[in-house]
């Protein structure tokens, strides 16, 4: 039941990613929504489940739009654990700390991603321009993060209520 409705959660945030905001960019910079969504499930539930969720929506994302399949998912993987792990000695009911760990997460997530491409041998512009995106893209996320943080905690509960309720009734 929780895969159903983690699941769903991912393809919510893949399609806004890619349609709504897509459009609606913050100087030159779009939200990595599938990113910042393990990152907040990472902190909420822990380092095993963010790395877990990480890859499910990194395979995701490579499945659907990306040019290396699996890249995504490593590093979203790596990403989700260090986020929930970090996240375990955090006050994580304060608004910073959520912001926070998604704006690093996020960069963090985009400089792996950037590497992966350079191992692959593919030719990856490192200058000012692209690191601008990348810390833009952070900032981005950083800020729906503040929207949504509190509204995610509430879902991650229900989810593991109903998920409890489907095992107990068989």
């Amino acid at each position: 039941m929780k895969i159903l409705f983690y699941g769903l959660i991912f393809t919510v945030a893949l399609v806004l990613q890619s349609t709504v905001f897509a459009v609606i960019p913050i100087l030159g910079a779009y939200p990595e929504l599938v990113l910042m969504v393990v990152i907040i499930f990472s902190i909420i539930n822990g380092g095993a489940k963010g790395a877990k969720l990480g890859f499910a929506g990194g395979l995701l994302q490579d499945m659907l739009f990306g040019r290396l399949i699996g890249l995504n998912a490593v590093v979203m993987m790596i990403v989700g654990f260090g986020a929930g792990v970090l996240a375990q000695r955090l006050y994580k009911e304060n608004y910073v700390i959520p912001f926070l760990s998604v704006l690093l997460g996020t960069w963090v997530g985009q400089f792996l991603y950037l590497l992966g491409m350079m191992l692959f041998g593919l030719a990856v512009p490192w200058d000012i321009t692209v690191l601008s995106v990348i810390f833009g893209s952070g900032l981005y996320n950083g800020l729906i993060t503040l929207l949504v943080y509190k509204p995610f905690v509430y879902l991650n509960s229900r989810i593991i209520y109903w998920d409890e309720l489907v095992k107990r009734a068989g």
